[in-house]
């Protein structure tokens, strides 16, 4: 018997077309395009058609204190009810390599997750792990052995990766010595080489006349993000830096002002990209006095007189900096008290709605157009949440010269070990090693 012939989405039209225009449509509507119809919601979910299609947040990896990220028993915040996570949550393929011990995730971008690697050989061999759960690829990059931070201390770890632009991907290290920072590391995996510079803020500060204190990076990576090619940073001065991917300042940004007349103080708490624009949040604290042409925009509870607020602000103008507020709700009408303790965690990347720990325990998000929180993950204990954006296409390295990927169920355990000696190790699924030129 003839098997039935696969309709396609739209009568009289093949699907290739199709999923050329859905590539172009922002991923929250895709997404809701699979209610249309059955044909739509299999042609969106094609495994053949995801590489094209632009994907949408799908949940956290929570991480907890004192615990290697394989070892741990976290549990991926899934935000799409009914939606089993596209990757296999067990990291099974990396736990296969016995060099693969101790690491701890670090941050993620566009579908990848950077972790940091530690051998137990020496500090010297601290390492890094890139990894598409989606892809189940991966790849070893060594730490930027370099004299020049010998004596740095905190260290500050981005990856960059924009697949849209490039298949390649970038590592930016800041390091700090004496809460200032001295040297910016920063590593493409198209060239397999780590590129070192000094930098000083203190010449940034006075060149620009910033009239403030030589600042540092503030806080973890929530406090910094990649938008339109160029990394922003939170500074400890309630300032931000424009970074671009080598690492070099271009820009020194002023925080949004106060949202009350009078308040105690401001300051900023988390950056990141939202539907096209850069969003900033700051706290302020005893807010009162706000501008009649903001209260529309700010929301309290009706005996709030000294209010502490949390503003969400767009930077509408890069040219001219300025900053517009979006969004301003007060701790006691979101929490119902100001004693807890928050942690801005993500701004959904297609849509209003901000993510936020409370006290360590609960994952919550709230909506900026229905002005209502919602619990979405019990989190006990949970430091940071790593945000996960699915990615199903494979990115590249300087051992890809031959178009070879790396395949973990194949990787080699020698790859890892010899890390600290080459720029990068890969292989690819049929176990050959992918030689460095």
């Amino acid at each position: 018997m003839e098997r039935p012939k696969k309709c396609s989405a739209v009568a009289g039209l093949p699907d290739d077309p199709i999923v050329e225009i859905l590539s172009r449509v922002p991923a929250r509507d895709l997404h809701r395009s699979k209610c249309v119809s059955k044909g739509w919601r299999d042609l969106i979910a094609d495994p053949l058609h995801r590489k094209k299609l632009p994907q949408t947040l799908h949940g956290f990896f929570p991480s907890y204190p004192a615990e290697s990220f394989l070892q741990s028993r976290r549990s991926f915040v899934n935000l799409i009810p009914g939606s089993p996570p596209p990757f296999d949550p067990s990291f099974a393929c990396l736990k296969k390599d016995h060099a693969i011990q101790r690491i701890s995730l670090l941050g993620s971008c566009s579908g990848l997750l950077l972790f940091s690697h530690d051998t137990y050989a020496s500090i010297r061999h601290l390492g890094y792990i890139l990894f598409n759960p989606a892809t189940e690829q991966w790849a070893a990059v060594p730490s930027p052995h370099n004299p020049v931070d010998k004596h740095c201390g905190l260290k500050h770890t981005l990856l960059v990766f924009h697949p849209t632009v490039s298949l390649y991907f970038q590592l930016v290290i800041f390091c700090e010595e004496e809460w200032k920072v001295c040297a910016v590391h920063s590593y493409s995996s198209k060239t397999g080489v780590w590129r070192h510079s000094k930098i000083d803020w203190a010449e940034e500060v006075k060149q620009r006349q910033l009239k403030k204190s030589v600042p540092n990076i503030s806080g973890t990576v929530s406090h910094a993000t990649l938008f339109n090619g160029m990394l922003y940073l939170i500074l400890s001065n309630d300032q931000i830096a424009e970074v671009d991917v080598d690492g070099k300042t271009q820009r020194i940004i002023s925080a949004p002002p106060s949202v009350g007349g009078k308040s105690v103080g401001s300051h900023l708490i988390f950056i990141g990209q939202s539907q096209g624009q850069l969003h900033c949040i700051n706290e302020e604290r005893w807010a009162r006095d706000i501008p009649s042409e903001l209260s529309s925009r700010v929301y309290t509870r009706d005996f709030d007189d000294d209010c502490d607020l949390v503003s969400i602000w767009v930077l509408e103008d890069r040219d001219t900096l300025k900053w517009v507020l979006k969004h301003s709700v007060s701790r006691m009408r979101l929490f119902g008290s100001t004693f807890h303790e928050i942690e801005v965690v993500a701004i959904h990347p297609d849509s209003n709605l901000v993510f936020i720990s409370l006290d360590w325990k609960q994952l919550i998000s709230y909506g900026l157009d229905g002005k209502e929180a919602h619990i979405v993950g019990k989190t006990k204990d949970a430091l940071s949440f790593t945000p996960y954006v699915p990615c199903f296409l494979g990115f590249l390295s300087v051992a890809e010269h031959k178009d070879k990927l790396m395949g973990c169920r194949e990787a080699s355990s020698k790859d890892l070990a010899r890390a600290g000696q080459v720029s990068a190790e890969a292989g690819d699924c049929s176990g050959q090693r992918a030689e460095m030129p």
